[in-house]
């Protein structure tokens, strides 16, 4: 669509809520416009060339192909080819649902039938995404809701901006292990004011532009409590460095490769008492908008979506979460009972050994130890194997684990020297 408009590619400077905008120069799977398209596309509404798209066709005149695939005009569905349409169950070449067929495709859609009422058809995504449902009578789910920017999340600690809850302390563990958390101030304010590939709040006239004081928790995330981190990914290095007393950590980024920045702290950040992150600005958390008392209006029983309407707990009813039902909002589609499905953190990934345990070497050698010792019992009892051979196999289990570590610990000086390099590697390293 951007290419049909002639809008241009984005460069360095164009900034959107996700990493990667519709309009990156290479291709991507994007699916959110820049601010710079934004304020193409603006520009060409506001002008004489976009008159064709300001004017709404009749239904009648819509152009109507049985056989494209589309379902368009009187279609009640659309196979494709005659020979393709062998295949479906559920529609005919003509463009017709066959026998008792009530549907072919969609979200709600099984079998031929409409998924019954109060289905999930559009589960969440995040903490501030809500749930879709499937109305009985439709193959069609309803649009995408989410809960209205601004909305309190993660137990009061951030806000929603644009269906996503940032959690600096799960953004931490992510990049270097389950001890990490986000760093104190300090950290951001002595590394993303140097205005380097570490630490910045932005690229500007091919170079790194330094964070202002006040916007320093908008640049390059920091963390500490680091004891246990997975080597990054590659052209991405580490860095380390004191303030004060606090021992900082960060990645760096190069502005010209097309992969993410992952260091990157979003649009919607917390960086101070009601403010968050926008284009790398620290901003008041008026600037959403966001008018919504859930306690007047939701009866303290739910949260406004982004319409503005209440997207009612587990126990209520919309539209005002004031009388018993099975909540969900008037745009989620209706729920029955026991189909109310909330967003729910998946566990997070152990990274890496250490303290503690649950690495995925350290658990490879405690399954061994285990196996080892079953295979022990098995031949003892089989074949009658004597104690001096069981303690002849003892000693050279415990010799190959003395020398699996010894080898461990040489790797880890490699791709510690790889980090360094800026080279990737699928190995842990663990910091006592």
């Amino acid at each position: 669509m951007g290419h049909s408009l002639n809008m241009p590619h984005d460069s360095i400077l164009c900034k959107c809520d996700v990493e990667v905008c519709v309009m990156f120069p290479t291709l991507s799977a994007a699916q959110q416009f820049s601010d710079c398209s934004t304020q193409f596309y603006a520009r060409l509404i506001g002008s004489d060339r976009a008159d064709c798209l300001l004017n709404i066709p009749l239904p009648d005149v819509i152009f109507s192909l049985c056989g494209n695939k589309l379902v368009d005009g009187a279609e009640e569905c659309d196979c494709g080819s005659a020979e393709e349409c062998k295949a479906d169950p559920c529609c005919s070449p003509r463009c017709k649902l066959k026998g008792d067929s009530q549907c072919s495709s969609g979200m709600c859609c099984k079998h031929c039938k409409f998924i019954k009422k109060g289905r999930p058809c559009r589960v969440p995504v995040s903490e501030c995404d809500l749930t879709e449902y499937c109305s009985g009578v439709s193959s069609i789910c309803p649009s995408d809701f989410y809960s209205l920017d601004g909305t309190p999340c993660n137990d009061g600690q951030s806000v929603c901006y644009n269906k996503v809850c940032y959690d600096p302390n799960r953004h931490c563990r992510k990049l270097f292990g389950r001890t990490a958390k986000v760093a104190s101030p300090i950290c951001f304010s002595q590394g993303n004011t140097i205005g380097d590939r570490f630490g910045n709040c932005g690229y500007e006239n091919k170079k790194y532009k330094k964070c202002h004081i006040n916007d320093v928790m908008c640049g390059q995330t920091k963390c500490n409590n680091v004891t246990i981190i997975r080597i990054p990914e590659s052209h991405t290095s580490i860095i380390q460095y004191l303030a004060k007393d606090t021992w900082c950590w960060g990645l760096d980024y190069h502005v010209h490769m097309s992969v993410p920045d992952a260091g990157l702290r979003p649009n919607g950040a917390k960086c101070g008492k009601k403010k968050i992150c926008i284009g790398r600005r620290c901003m008041p958390e008026s600037v959403l908008n966001y008018k919504c008392n859930v306690t007047t209006q939701c009866n303290g029983k739910g949260v406004c979506n982004n319409k503005k309407h209440c997207h009612c707990n587990k126990e209520w009813a919309p539209p005002d979460c004031t009388t018993p039902g099975f909540g969900g909002s008037v745009d989620s589609g209706p729920l029955v009972k026991g189909s109310f499905l909330n967003f729910t953190y998946p566990p997070e990934k152990e990274e890496g050994g250490g303290e503690g345990g649950g690495g995925k070497e350290n658990g490879g050698n405690r399954d061994g130890s285990k196996s080892f010792w079953k295979i022990i019992k098995i031949l003892a009892t089989a074949f009658g194997v004597g104690i001096p051979v069981i303690v002849a196999l003892v000693i050279a289990f415990r010799k190959k684990d003395n020398i699996l570590l010894c080898f461990k610990n040489m790797k880890s000086r490699r791709t510690s020297t790889a980090s360094e390099f800026g080279y990737s590697s699928e190995s842990d390293i663990s910091f006592s």
